[in-house]
């Protein structure tokens, strides 16, 4: 009867070291996981803020390109006395586009930095809270440290 009633208590005691090394691993993993969310969203957001930052250094340079072109024609026109209105016409759709695009590039960015902390602060850090402490404490009560 007493190595019955010790195998007994050595497989309750295994059970419940089973059951805690199975909810930590589940509690671990969900940590990860959640990590990984994490990672990925601000992977999202500065992909979107690098892809708005290189349109806007692609027309910076397209206009440097523009103003050198307009500049080496402006002193051919001196030596040759002729003009090239394509230039001229280029330079000055350049201008225009870079005047309006460039507000709307450094304002996109802004909206998307206000509206990423946003998400993070109201939506994802206070879910992915709220997702950790309710799996602790439904493990908790299902199976006590």
């Amino acid at each position: 009867m007493n190595v019955e009633g010790i195998s007994q208590e050595r497989v309750k005691d295994d059970y419940r070291g089973m059951a805690r090394s199975w909810k930590d691993g589940y509690l671990q993993g969900l940590n990860t996981c959640l990590q990984w969310q994490e990672e990925n969203e601000r992977l999202i957001k500065n992909s979107v803020k690098q892809g708005l930052s290189g349109t806007h250094q692609f027309l910076t340079w397209w206009k440097g390109v523009i103003e050198d072109q307009a500049q080496r024609q402006a002193d051919a026109q001196k030596q040759t006395n002729g003009t090239n209105p394509i230039l001229g016409f280029t330079k000055q759709s350049t201008d225009a586009v870079l005047a309006a695009v460039e507000p709307i590039i450094k304002n996109s960015e802004a909206v998307v930095e206000s509206s990423f902390g946003y998400y993070e602060r109201a939506v994802a850090t206070p879910s992915r809270k709220y997702v950790r402490d309710i799996n602790k404490q439904v493990l908790d009560a299902v199976i006590p440290s």
